[in-house]
Parts: C-alpha cells; sequence; structure tokens
C-alpha cells in the first residue's frame, strides 16, 4: 500500500499531461493568419532653403599663392553657402589675390588677403553700402 499511492499520483500526473483527442495539440494547430500593419514610410527631408542671392565676387588667384589657398580654404565654402556666387580665375599675371565684390549695384575691388575676419569686414562693408 505504501507503494500504490505514489504510484497512482504518478499515474494520474501522467495521463492529466496527455491532451486528449479533441484538444488541440502542436501538430493539430491551425496556422495564424499574419496581417501587415502599415508603417508609416519615414518622411522625406525638408530641402535645404536657397541660399538668398548676395552678389558676386570673383576672385583671381594662383595655385602658388600662399594667401590664395588659404583665402580657398578659409572662406570659398562658407560664401557659396550663403549665397555668394563666386568665380575663380587662376591666371599668371598681377597681385594676388585680387576680389572683385558686386551687390546691389556696387562694385569693391582689392587686392591681398590676411585673414577671415579682415575678408568679411570688406563685404560687410560693401552690403552696408546696398542698403
Amino acid at each position: 500500500m505504501r507503494f500504490a499511492l505514489p504510484l497512482i499520483a504518478i499515474g494520474l500526473i501522467f495521463t492529466s499531461c496527455i491532451p486528449a483527442a479533441d484538444e488541440p495539440t502542436i501538430d493539430r494547430l491551425k496556422p495564424i493568419d499574419v496581417v501587415p500593419v502599415p508603417v508609416d514610410p519615414e518622411p522625406e527631408p525638408e530641402p535645404e532653403p536657397e541660399p538668398v542671392k548676395r552678389g558676386k565676387i570673383t576672385a583671381i588667384t594662383a595655385d602658388w599663392c600662399g594667401p590664395c589657398q588659404q583665402w580657398k580654404a578659409e572662406c570659398l565654402d562658407d560664401l557659396r553657402r550663403v549665397g555668394w556666387e563666386v568665380e575663380m580665375i587662376d591666371d599668371g599675371v598681377g597681385p594676388y589675390p585680387t576680389f572683385t565684390a558686386e551687390t546691389g549695384g556696387k562694385k569693391k575691388i582689392w587686392s591681398g588677403y590676411s585673414d577671415r575676419s579682415g575678408f568679411i569686414a570688406k563685404l560687410r562693408d560693401l552690403l552696408s553700402q546696398t542698403n
């Protein structure tokens, strides 16, 4: 009798784990219909605004000219980004660099480049004359 009770308990446990014929098992489960969920596409990035046309700068430079190369490195990309049209002329004659800036019917011509702040000051002076 001592062994009968545990054997009956084990039998009940095993029989309760076996599904009846009408209970679903993994083999008898139907596949679930997968419904795609619409996903919003990533929004288009807003285009960068067109820069305000400021005027035109003609720069006469030379490949061998140190101040010309310094000006190109410090100013050229930024000038174009903020709306200046920049025309580059590489010639072998004259003082370098030489700049002609035109905006609003005004024109300023100067030669030489020492630093960015001095160049920007000349452009600001020209812009203040046109306002």
